[in-house]
């Protein structure tokens, strides 16, 4: 966004949630900022080393005419300029991400109620939870559990027909300032290849493993499926 490179649509969908969350906002306006200093700052000048260079790598004489050398000159030079367009991308990017690090407070969770829906003669079981988010966002990447073979992450999806279907998800969005439920009729943590000892009442260790706040352990109660 900040080289103009979204089409109208995309602009004015940005500006409409920068209209009315102040921490976007605060982020995009440092951002520009930083933009703006890179695109204007002055940068010390840089003797031309293209000549030592190729003096060293070839061992010729710094005044050999010969093609050759030329382009080997010119072939340095190319390289330097290369290197300093890929010193400078890595500098900008840099520059965004501490200033997204900055803007973003780290999220803050709790873990609420939590359950293992059991169906019966199933090796598989649904996990509800609800998760509480004070803080920044975050996003659930995967779960585990002892008494689990498997754990997968499931939520919707539409084909290419265009039926819903439920479908394995990389990571469930956590956002800032929410609560989250995961249940069986939505986003939910599948556990699959189950201990077959298993039975309503027993309880169950989860560790929920979010990209920000890392590991989260829970105990979840065994209940019938519903």
């Amino acid at each position: 966004m900040l080289d103009g490179e979204a089409d109208p649509a995309e602009q004015a969908e940005l500006e409409r949630h920068l209209g009315h969350c102040d921490r976007c906002a605060q982020w995009q306006a440092a951002a520009e900022t930083h933009h703006r200093g890179l695109r204007v700052s002055l940068t010390p000048p840089v003797p031309d080393l293209a000549d030592t260079i190729v003096v060293r790598v070839t061992g010729e004489h710094r005044r050999d005419p010969s093609p050759d050398r030329r382009t080997a000159r010119r072939s340095v030079r190319t390289a330097l300029a290369g290197a300093a367009a890929l010193v400078l991308v890595g500098l900008l990017a840099s520059v965004v991400n501490a200033g997204l690090s900055r803007s973003e407070p780290p999220p803050t969770l709790a873990i609420g109620s939590a359950a293992v829906e059991l169906a019966q003669q199933s090796t598989h079981a649904v996990a509800t939870v609800t998760i509480i988010n004070g803080g920044g966002p975050d996003r659930l990447l995967g779960a585990r559990s002892p008494a689990a073979g498997t754990t997968h992450l499931h939520g919707f999806a539409v084909t290419d027909g265009g039926l819903v279907v439920m479908a394995n998800h990389d990571a469930h969005p956590v956002p800032s300032e929410s609560t989250v439920v995961l249940r069986a009729d939505g986003a939910h943590v599948m556990l699959a290849d189950l201990d077959p000892t298993l039975s309503p009442g027993d309880e169950v260790d989860l560790v929920l493993v979010f990209e920000r706040a890392g590991p989260q352990p829970v105990r979840a109660q065994v209940v019938p499926a519903s």
